[in-house]
């Protein structure tokens, strides 16, 4: 629960600084998959060069500031101008790259592979409320063209979900609830001072530069795809 409220409240900024800043018309921001794979895959390496759990939310803000500044001077540089020379099949691939890291990432929590005993009795749920949720991301839209597919199956999926829990063969797995929200008197921001120094700084670095790079880049391609839909 404190993950999800956590997410919540960045949303919410980002979605601040993204319209008080402009952009494209019909961007939407938004976390990504390959910045969630990037961003996991650091994690990783920070966790194996020795940084102890307590500083990783500290290294994770660390990269995340530093590609936002590297951002920046990306684009005051004018280096967005240099999208218009990426190829096509690039792109494309990218792009493909994208949903293709975004699909694996879902086989597990779709299939159950590896969870535990119990999720097997409840196997044919999540298979059957994302079949639910694709149809309804996929042909909604035809009966209601002014709501976007994906709020429609987002919302349908869960009213499904919930529908179906009272149907199961016992207690859900507990992984499948979030649980009640904290209290945002509760929240707390993860800076420790004294680990800044002891953080691995050529990797937050490295990092933080592939992030800036991957984002902008992303950024760049939605915006071009943005333009050509409205004009």
């Amino acid at each position: 629960a404190q993950g999800a409220l956590a997410g919540l409240i960045g949303a919410v900024c980002l979605l601040l600084a993204s319209g008080l800043l402009g952009g494209a018309v019909g961007l939407i921001s938004s976390p990504t998959g390959p910045t969630l794979a990037l961003l996991s895959g650091a994690l990783a390496l920070l966790a194996a060069g020795g940084v102890g759990e307590a500083n990783l939310p500290t290294a994770l803000i660390a990269i995340t500031a530093g590609a936002g500044l590297l951002q920046m001077l990306i684009a005051v540089s004018g280096g967005s101008r240099l999208i218009k020379f990426i190829p096509y099949p690039v792109v494309a691939g990218f792009s493909t790259g994208a949903a293709l890291l975004m699909i694996q990432s879902q086989l597990k929590p779709l299939t159950g592979a590896g969870a535990d005993p119990i999720w097997a009795d409840w196997r044919w749920l999540p298979a059957l409320v994302a079949l639910a949720t694709f149809l309804l991301v996929r042909y909604a839209p035809r009966r209601l063209p002014r709501v976007p597919g994906a709020i429609i199956g987002l919302l349908g999926g869960t009213l499904l979900f919930q529908l179906l829990i009272p149907f199961g063969p016992g207690p859900a797995p507990a992984v499948w609830v979030v649980g009640a929200l904290p209290s945002m008197l509760n929240f707390q921001l993860s800076l420790e001072p004294a680990g800044w120094q002891a953080l691995p700084w050529p990797l937050v670095l490295n990092s933080a530069l592939a992030l800036a790079v991957l984002a902008s880049l992303n950024t760049l391609l939605t915006s071009v795809i943005a333009d050509a839909h409205s004009g």
